[in-house]
């Protein structure tokens, strides 16, 4: 929900079964990036507001929160994947063309992941919090 000319709107409508999570304005538009969870499958869509439709982003799929932030230019997008044998980090182009870059993966027992990554002001810089991956 948001407040647009002082009237509160519903930015997304979850189906039956599904939830919606805000993850992150764009920083020189009005649009917002947020997570789609049916079941144990979380994946990001953006809607343009107002009255945009709404497209999923590329083909993100997790099993654990997105945490997915626009670039301080809005040209990118950071966000995390956890499946049940790895975690990594990506950043892909926004709009979505396709192509994804991997900035870190762990897999197996005990090993260090990343996760809840963040821009800095500057853009020029991630930073993230790093996390044990214990897969079973």
């Amino acid at each position: 929900m948001t407040t647009l000319g002082g009237a509160t709107t519903r930015l997304t409508t979850a189906a039956k079964g599904e939830s919606h999570s805000p993850e992150s304005w764009h920083p020189k538009a009005e649009i917002l990036m947020y997570s789609v969870t049916k079941g144990s499958d979380i994946s990001l869509w953006t809607v343009a507001i107002p009255g945009g439709q709404a497209v999923p982003f590329g083909d993100v799929h997790s099993s654990r929160p997105i945490g997915a932030h626009f670039h301080p230019h809005g040209r990118w997008v950071v966000y995390t994947t956890d499946l049940p044998d790895s975690s990594a980090i990506y950043v892909q182009p926004y709009p979505a063309t396709g192509n994804k870059y991997q900035l870190a993966i762990k897999g197996g027992r005990g090993d260090i992941a990343a996760h809840k990554p963040l821009w800095s002001r500057d853009g020029k810089e991630l930073f993230y919090v790093p996390r044990v991956l214990e897969f079973e």
